[in-house]
């Protein structure tokens, strides 16, 4: 795909990541979780670009931070889009597992994730799929808050390690400097226990030692990488994992 067909953009607010994923012949896009304080400021991407935005995607419900779905909806009448599990009242379009959402000549196939939350989905695009807190970079969503199922999120793992080894991975959270990576994150997980934990994640198959524990059993820290606070001891996931570092600034997919 050539980059005269799209344009693309992920946008960070501190730990938190966003994306503008648009159709360039069509001048059209989708705006894949995007978080209440910047809704302004998608708007104003999509105009950069020439374009208007189509769709306001979450790709689950959040529980650390505010959507900007709603305010999106009310404020330029953008139609938003999220699973059919989910409970929000402001949602146009339910969607389900394999199931194409079109922008212009482009298009997202749902993938159906549960296990961080019940109504958790994943968004696939030719090269690069959106993982919301499904799979992060070296890690993946918690599962201990409401609608959270451990064994849920084992399996939707497994599902997305099925997927072509080329396939970039684009999470809504990252804490460190990596912001994409290879489908490979999930390979660590092929000799998990088929019966995980409270919080059996990505991150603590691609540590030398277990993670920390709480008193209930769940991790400590799920985004941090291993090593004390000083960084000892710490190995770098992004040397392991070849993580690709592609610009945050605005860019045309070349």
């Amino acid at each position: 795909m050539s980059g005269e067909e799209i344009f693309f953009e992920q946008i960070r607010s501190a730990g938190c990541l966003s994306y503008i994923l648009g159709c360039a012949k069509e001048r059209v896009c989708v705006a894949i979780d995007p978080e209440l304080d910047k809704a302004d400021e998608y708007v104003d991407l999509a105009s950069f670009f020439g374009s208007k935005i189509l769709y306001a995607i979450d790709t689950h419900t959040h529980a650390d931070h505010n959507s900007a779905c709603k305010v999106m909806r009310e404020r330029f009448g953008i139609r938003v889009i999220m699973h059919r599990a989910a409970d929000a009242p402001y949602v146009d379009i339910c969607v389900e597992d394999g199931q194409d959402i079109r922008f212009g000549q482009q298009s997202l196939k749902v993938v159906y994730t549960p296990g961080h939350t019940q109504d958790a989905m994943c968004l696939l695009f030719t090269d690069r799929i959106f993982t919301g807190d499904t799979l992060l970079i070296g890690g993946c969503g918690r599962t201990d808050l409401p609608g959270g199922n451990a064994e849920a999120q084992y399996q939707s793992l497994l599902k997305l390690k099925a997927f072509a080894d080329d396939i970039r991975v684009y999470p809504g959270h990252d804490y460190r400097e990596a912001v994409s990576s290879r489908r490979r994150e999930t390979e660590k997980c092929q000799d998990a226990d088929p019966n995980p934990g409270p919080i059996r994640s990505v991150h603590d198959c691609t540590q030398t030692s277990p993670a920390p524990q709480d008193s209930r059993g769940a991790r400590m820290e799920p985004h941090a990488d291993s090593g004390d606070a000083a960084g000892n001891g710490r190995r770098d996931i992004a040397d392991e994992l070849a993580i690709n570092r592609p610009m945050i600034s605005c860019h045309l997919l070349r």
